[in-house]
């Protein structure tokens, strides 16, 4: 084959990569309007801080004050209404976490431990509502370009450059050490471009809620209370009368990759509580104001409304 035929033919199956990723994007967007979008991240928003109320003040370590004159990311909050803290093994508590645990499973950070069966349902349930591809490690995607060119290469491909192109069967096995590749390429680029697009076309409420929501999962410990959190059965069974099904679960990959900082943090702030003095009132302190700092944040944001 020839030097400009392979070029092209790599490019080809690039630009397929492109394509799958930013259909990816696309099925989900139309079956995510913007209308509902807005409001699961507003819920989501919520019950992140109604989870953070009912934390130990000294529990909530974050990023912040975990390193000196680091700037916080602006995030707006809940309305300034007058609040308590949730007993944790109350229906309200449970059905704040299953709202935030349904926003880590429908961005890929994280997943249901369920039986084989119905993390098969499940995954076919979600298939258009959630974007499959675009959210897995360059490692997952270098695993569906492989799927996919094997694919590919046994309905179609095979016959092709044998009986067309008059390939020897080894050649047209090697031809994937360029094609699979090609294809990984064009999903890592097609999700670049996604999320270009994804920052044009998206309002600006949305993009604050999105940073919002980002900044609050980074910088506290909500992402451990949520996906630690066992309801207690009578707490299940309450949940599955009205419908709700709250599953344990666990981070992805992705999820891991995205939160391992955390875990240093919380061994950092564990080993250093006991010789700061004064700490947990400190902490406390740090808290409420970065509380007020939030609740001004998300009235400004839903002024005029």
């Amino acid at each position: 084959m020839a030097i400009e035929s392979l070029f092209t033919d790599a490019l080809a199956h690039a630009g397929s990569g492109i394509v799958l990723a930013l259909a990816d994007f696309v099925s989900s967007r139309v079956a995510n309007p913007k209308a509902g979008r807005l409001e699961r991240k507003k819920q989501c928003l919520v019950s992140i801080d109604a989870l953070l109320d009912s934390e130990p003040a000294q529990q909530v370590q974050t990023a912040a004050e975990s390193s000196t004159n680091t700037k916080q990311t602006e995030t707006p909050a809940p309305p300034a209404e007058e609040r308590h803290p949730i007993p944790k093994d109350s229906l309200e508590y449970a059905k704040h976490i299953n709202v935030v645990r349904n926003y880590l499973t429908s961005s890929g950070l994280a997943k249901l431990k369920l039986p084989l069966f119905e993390r098969v349902k499940q995954w076919f349930a979600s298939l258009i509502r959630d974007e499959k591809i675009n959210g897995l490690t360059n490692l997952q995607k270098l695993g569906v370009a492989a799927g996919v060119e094997v694919l590919y290469d046994t309905i179609f491909g095979f016959h092709y450059y044998t009986a067309v192109l008059q390939y020897s069967p080894f050649a047209t096995i090697m031809v994937n050490l360029y094609q699979i590749p090609s294809f990984w390429a064009g999903l890592w680029l097609g999700n670049g471009l996604k999320k270009f697009i994804n920052l044009l076309i998206s309002s600006s409420d949305e993009k604050k809620l999105d940073k919002a929501i980002q900044g609050l999962l980074q910088r506290t410990n909500i992402v451990d209370v949520v996906v630690n959190y066992e309801a207690p059965e009578q707490i299940r069974n309450n949940l599955l009368e009205q419908g709700i099904s709250l599953s344990a679960s666990q981070l992805t990959r992705v999820g891991q990759s995205a939160f391992a900082h955390l875990k240093h943090f919380a061994t950092s702030a564990r080993d250093t509580a006991d010789d700061v003095l004064n700490y947990p009132q400190k902490q406390a302190e740090r808290r409420e104001q970065e509380r007020e700092d939030r609740k001004k944040r998300f009235d400004d944001l839903t002024r005029g409304r």
